[in-house]
């Protein structure tokens, strides 16, 4: 059997702070990939998709990511910022990114991903499944919230549990999630 693998992750937000780790880790799991992968987030910079950032954090991480104690790079942020007036789109921003990894000239693999817009748009896909789970607060172990599923499939509604849950969200499978 093969030691487990050892992956960074470079992400923008808080959010993806705590969500890309399981989200890679999960993704892993059902490619039945081999071997193991444990995920860490080795950087978080909120102006990350600013190419002149992440190569900051290339060279803040340099020796990690060079000294064999990381195995797999992974650069993910949201293109859902403005460009010269334009939302940037991940088939002409992100070639630029991975040029300043592939630059960088690293011993290890690398992806610059970028989700459009958001990827929490990712989890549409799964929302169907997750009809009546319980949300609950990790923080606190409080239920904010309740995915329920209506009749049509590609429908979920997560309805609001008090005023300091959750908002409401409705999602279909091939539309954004949309608050009301």
């Amino acid at each position: 059997m093969c030691r487990p693998l050892n992956g960074a992750i470079f992400v923008e937000g808080e959010g993806e702070n705590h969500a890309a780790p399981l989200l890679l880790k999960n993704l892993w799991a059902h490619l039945q990939l081999q071997p193991y992968v444990t995920w860490q987030v080795l950087w978080l910079h909120n102006a990350m998709k600013e190419d002149h950032i992440l190569k900051q954090g290339l060279e803040r991480h340099e020796n990690r990511l060079r000294n064999g104690s990381i195995d797999l790079l992974v650069v993910m942020f949201d293109a859902d910022f403005k460009k010269v007036d334009k939302v940037a789109c991940p088939k002409t921003h992100a070639p630029q990114s991975a040029k300043v990894v592939r630059d960088f000239n690293l011993p290890i693999p690398a992806a610059v991903i970028l989700p459009h817009k958001e990827y929490e748009h990712w989890f549409v896909a799964c929302l169907p499944q997750w009809g009546g789970r319980e949300v609950v607060d990790d923080g606190t172990g409080q239920v904010i919230g309740r995915f329920v599923a209506r009749t049509n499939k590609s429908m979920v509604v997560m309805v609001k549990a008090s005023l300091t849950g959750i908002s409401s969200m409705v999602a279909t499978a091939n539309a954004p999630i949309n608050q009301f």
